[in-house]
């Protein structure tokens, strides 16, 4: 099973469907949760203005809306939800300029701790943070010595 995280701004946007809209995006999550990648159209289709993108095409694209995202390793991250491209192109490019999808673009957006901690629960990741002054260092996920605690390097 893949697994399928929504940003916060996009549950936000997501929570604003229509009753039947949300429970056809829901819909959709669940193929893209078994199916993973190999999901295709009318399901799913690249965004033609953002490369490594897709849009989830709820009801076999007969939705007006659109869960934006991205593959993560074994998951998939929507970034943003909004209207369908032909039915509202104003929509869909307000949609597409969202600061979460240039942050899935660029790859160079230090996320807030809560998002980090979404994202480590959806890759079964565990990392560890430094905060010093003068920056953050993300460190690699930490090793298990079986009994429930990370293993420490001394210095």
């Amino acid at each position: 099973m893949w697994r399928v995280v929504y940003l916060p701004e996009a549950e936000q946007e997501r929570g604003k469907l229509p009753g039947n809209e949300r429970a056809a995006l829901y819909n959709a999550v669940r193929k893209l949760q078994s199916i993973g990648p190999a999901l295709g159209y009318p399901h799913t289709s690249a965004v033609a203005a953002a490369p490594g993108l897709r849009e989830l095409r709820p009801r076999r694209g007969n939705s007006p809306w659109r869960g934006i995202y991205r593959q993560v390793g074994q998951s998939f991250i929507i970034a943003a939800v909004g209207p369908e491209a032909q039915h509202d192109p104003q929509g869909f490019r307000r949609a597409m300029r969202q600061p979460n999808i240039a942050r899935l673009e660029s790859g160079d957006h230090e996320p807030s701790v809560a998002t980090l901690a979404r994202l480590a629960d959806a890759l079964g990741l565990d990392f560890s943070v430094d905060i010093k002054r003068g920056g953050v260092k993300l460190r690699s996920p930490a090793r298990s010595t079986g009994e429930g605690e990370p293993e420490r390097k001394r210095a």
